[in-house]
C-alpha cells in the first residue's frame, strides 16, 4: 500500500482479526453474529424456491456457509505457516550453532520483520466479541502520511472517504470524553455518535 500525492492511503483490504486461545487449537475468525442480520432486515420476507422466509434468516445461512469456507481456508494456511514457521526455528537453532548467536539474531529479528503485519490481526480469544476487522499500513511514524492531532490521536488518512459508509458510532462510557471528538470528524455527515448502552462485564 502506497501514500498518494496527498498522502493519504489509496484503496487496501480490510482484514478480519483471528482470535486464537493460546493453550488450545481454538481459533475464531471476526465475523458477524446472527443478531446483526436480524437487526438489519427486521420483519423483511423473501420468496425463494416458492417459499416465504424470513430475509434475515435467508441471509444468515448464505453468510454460514461463506464464512465455513474461508474458515477452512484460513485453518489450511495456518496449519502450513505452523509447519514453516517450526522449519524456521530450526534453521536459527543451526545457525546460532554453526556462525553464533549474533548472525542467530539477525535472522530471527528478520523472521519478526516478515510476520509483523501477523501481529496485528492475531488476538486473544478472549477478545471475540470484539469482531474486528483491521486495514494495515506499517510504517515510519515521522512520514508525512502519518498525522497526530492533540498529541494523542495518531492515524493515516483513507483515501476512500469512510465517513459516508458509517450508520452509527458507538463508544464505551469509559471514552466518553472522546465523544467531542467523533462529532468534530463528523459534523458535515448525519452519522450518529452514541455511548453504548451494552454492559462492560
Amino acid at each position: 500500500m502506497q501514500a498518494s500525492d496527498n498522502n493519504e492511503i489509496v484503496k487496501y483490504s480490510v482484514m478480519r482479526c483471528v482470535y486464537l486461545d493460546p493453550t488450545s487449537e481454538y481459533f475464531h475468525l471476526a465475523q458477524r453474529n446472527r443478531l446483526t442480520f436480524f437487526r438489519e432486515l427486521g420483519e423483511k420476507r423473501i420468496i425463494k424456491n416458492g417459499i416465504e422466509q424470513s430475509q434475515a434468516e435467508y441471509e444468515w445461512e448464505l453468510y454460514q456457509k461463506y464464512i465455513g469456507e474461508i474458515t477452512d481456508n484460513f485453518k489450511e494456511a495456518y496449519d502450513k505457516l505452523k509447519v514453516i514457521y517450526k522449519e524456521v526455528e530450526k534453521e536459527i537453532d543451526n545457525v546460532e550453532a554453526s556462525l553464533g548467536a549474533s548472525k542467530a539474531k539477525e535472522m530471527n529479528e528478520f523472521a519478526e520483520e516478515i510476520l509483523l503485519p501477523l501481529k496485528y490481526l492475531v488476538k486473544h480469544s478472549a477478545f471475540r466479541e470484539e469482531q474486528e476487522c483491521r486495514m494495515i499500513y506499517i510504517t515510519s511514524i515521522d512520514r508525512p502520511e502519518v498525522t497526530m492531532e492533540y498529541g494523542s490521536f495518531l492515524y493515516v488518512e483513507y483515501e476512500p472517504s469512510v465517513k459516508e459508509h458509517l450508520d452509527k458510532i458507538y463508544i464505551a462510557p469509559a471514552a466518553l470524553h472522546h465523544k467531542r471528538y467523533f462529532d468534530h470528524l463528523l459534523k458535515d455527515v448525519d452519522v450518529p455518535v452514541e455511548v453504548s448502552g451494552n454492559v462492560f462485564r
